[in-house]
């Protein structure tokens, strides 16, 4: 509210903390707030904040007014992030579809046509996160649009990403179906670029009334750099007690590590990292809430390490920082019962992503993140068969021990509570096909909503001694033997 914007769109992680949060922080802007591709049957509370389509805004200009209608397009893959619980009542529809449907009119009643936008910028091969409902596709398949300012993909403006495709530098300009051109401009992300378009608009008459036309289109990226650019007094002041509560919890400190805490390689690997935020997730579960869980699966929260001159002699006291670093993410505990053919499709997956981390490089589409390789917590195992160079199968997965008995793969009876998180159960890091996830979600019996990293925190507090999490076996890879025949020539 203190930087005076007009509009937003809203983004994906908006909707990562349900619907109160989502309603009563969204509520609180004395701004637009916009989306038109999601739509609300009332369980969720859109009309609350309220989100609506577009805005029309109007300004004064040299022969009369001019009218700008600003319109909102979201992430349509939100429900591939988020588990239904956290979205009830949402349908997320086809940005560019929703676009062609609504900017007819916005282009015939408007001077100008801004799309909001937060699909990404264009296609990328390399990614999972964005598809072919991009900025570049939306203007190319859409007439009547002057302008997009777009977010999602984290499209640094300034030079070629794998984000950025075939243009050089941004903003960058696309033919329309009219074949008028539209700028499209990103500015990164965290807040480290201010991107500007400049319209330039010159009126006419050729409705019988002042109309305007746009005939000029320009953009820069600004740096925001902390060295040259001055804090605003005003903000700093807002900000700073928020900062300062922050900056507190996260110098908290929780206890020690007799050793380094990494999940670096937990992309193709048992790291001591993810067995530690198994085990929290399973004690959070069971101890603190009394939830009863079989046992864990879930990769690590992301690739990162801590810790790294623990020693048995010489301990390291973690705090919360350390949790944030090998923890972003907003990952909360999900438990399901799940019976062996359901157990084995999951854990194909599993081995299909390690396949791909290890053995594709650069695999084409296809989501690269520590979360997407299962681990499990103590006392238990996942026994893989790598049959490299042959491409997973769906018989790569040997065995899953609980507690030293195996799971029955072909058993449809025997039920298990399985605890995993949100992000996965979505169907999320490959665990769908078709766009639907291979996790039973109507089998789903505890939706915590407690983070991962809560849960380590919690953990960590608790121990009255150093903790030591080590790699022990819990995923094991069998190498098939290979025998060659002797081959005598002369």
């Amino acid at each position: 509210n203190a930087l005076g914007y007009d509009a937003m769109t809203v983004g994906n992680h908006e909707y990562n903390f349900g619907p109160a949060v989502f309603t009563s922080t969204l509520g609180a802007a004395n701004f637009s707030m916009l989306q038109a591709n999601v739509y609300d049957d009332g369980s969720y509370g859109l009309d609350e904040v309220p989100v609506l389509p577009s805005a029309i805004f109007t300004m004064t200009g040299p022969t009369g007014d001019i009218d700008v209608a600003v319109l909102g397009i979201g992430n349509h893959r939100v429900p591939s992030y988020e588990l239904p619980s956290n979205i009830p009542g949402l349908t997320f529809t086809n940005p560019i579809e929703e676009a062609q449907d609504r900017v007819p009119y916005l282009a015939a009643t408007n001077d100008v046509v801004v799309a909001l936008t937060h699909i990404g910028f264009t296609t990328n091969p390399d990614s999972v996160e964005v598809d072919e409902n991009v900025d570049t596709n939306l203007a190319a398949q859409t007439a009547g649009i002057d302008a997009i300012l777009g977010g999602h993909s984290h499209t640094d403006p300034t030079r070629q990403t794998s984000s950025s495709g075939d243009y050089l530098y941004l903003p960058a300009f696309v033919g329309g179906t009219d074949g008028e051109p539209v700028i499209i401009h990103h500015s990164y992300r965290y807040n480290n670029y201010l991107g500007e378009v400049i319209l330039g608009l010159d009126p006419f008459d050729a409705r019988g009334s002042v109309d305007y036309e746009v005939v000029t289109r320009v953009g820069r990226a600004l740096k925001v750099d902390a060295a040259t650019v001055e804090e605003d007094p005003e903000v700093v002041g807002i900000v700073q007690p928020y900062a300062d509560l922050l900056a507190a919890y996260n110098a908290t400190e929780l206890g020690q590590t007799e050793v380094p805490i990494t999940a670096l390689t937990a992309y193709t690997e048992e790291t001591n990292g993810a067995n530690l935020q198994a085990d929290a997730a399973v004690w959070e579960l069971e101890v603190n809430n009394g939830i009863d869980v079989d046992f864990h699966l879930s990769g690590a929260m992301s690739n990162r390490a801590v810790a790294a001159s623990a020693t048995v002699t010489s301990p390291v006291t973690l705090t919360v920082a350390d949790m944030f670093t090998l923890m972003p993410y907003e990952n909360s505990l999900v438990v399901m019962e799940m019976n062996g053919p359901q157990l084995k499709e999951i854990l194909e997956r599993s081995y299909r992503n390690y396949y791909y981390y290890k053995y594709v490089a650069d695999a084409g589409g296809y989501s690269y993140y520590t979360t997407c390789f299962l681990d499990t917590n103590a006392g238990n195992q996942i026994i893989y068969q790598d049959g490299f160079p042959s491409l997973p199968n769906g018989n790569n997965v040997r065995a899953l021990i609980i507690d030293g008995v195996p799971v029955d793969f072909s058993d449809e009876t025997t039920m298990y509570r399985v605890s995993t998180v949100n992000y996965l159960a979505a169907g999320a890091c490959n665990y769908s096909d078709g766009g639907s996830t291979l996790w039973p979600l109507d089998q789903i019996v505890n939706d915590t909503q407690f983070y991962v990293r809560d849960a380590v925190i919690n953990y960590i507090s608790a121990q009255t001694e150093p903790i030591a999490p080590a790699v022990e076996g819990r995923i094991v890879f069998q190498i098939p033997f290979r025998g060659y025949l002797p081959i005598v020539a002369k």
